[in-house]
């Protein structure tokens, strides 16, 4: 049996609409589990997403909730680019922005875990020139990148994740 993923985005949105598994506790408890094991194997678990645009490696972004001051872990696909990480807030086409890039707006210092390695962060979200340079990479490494963009009126944010000096 052949699988057509041409139209992969198509297929993946009419899914979310009709099962709800992006959200409530199905959603939860998936994250949750992915950064455990993310975090027992060091990457070797839940650090690359293979799907049908490619393997894109993940980090996991923890930041400081805006609103409680607890600690918010989140699975991301990133770009390297030189020394720093690139992550998207794309939310999936969805008309607001995620939690953990409010929680970056209000406290950009970070810690973000790539394989074993912890790393000291702080965000810096791109200007609209610099975001525009940057999406083509972005999107040549995850082409849901532009599908997702398309189902929202907002601009996606990009956010540039820097070593913090120690």
């Amino acid at each position: 049996m052949t699988v057509d993923h041409r139209d992969h985005a198509a297929i993946e949105r009419e899914a979310q609409k009709s099962v709800k598994l992006d959200r409530g506790p199905f959603r939860k408890l998936s994250c949750r589990m992915h950064r455990r094991m993310y975090r027992l194997t060091g990457g070797r678990v839940g650090g690359k997403l293979d799907s049908a645009s490619g393997v894109r490696p993940i980090l996991l972004l923890d930041t400081t909730g805006r609103k409680t001051g607890r600690r918010r872990s989140t699975p991301l696909v990133y770009l390297r680019d030189g020394e720093s990480w690139v992550v998207a807030g794309s939310n999936a086409g969805r008309d607001t922005d995620p939690a953990w890039v409010w929680n970056l707006r209000a406290d950009p210092r970070a810690t973000i875990t790539v394989g074993r390695e912890v790393v000291d962060v702080e965000a810096t979200e791109l200007d609209q020139a610099e975001a525009e340079a940057m999406w083509p990479a972005l999107n040549a490494m995850n082409a849901q990148y532009e599908e997702y963009q398309k189902l929202t009126e907002r601009t996606v944010p990009v956010i540039r994740l820097h070593r913090r000096p120690t």
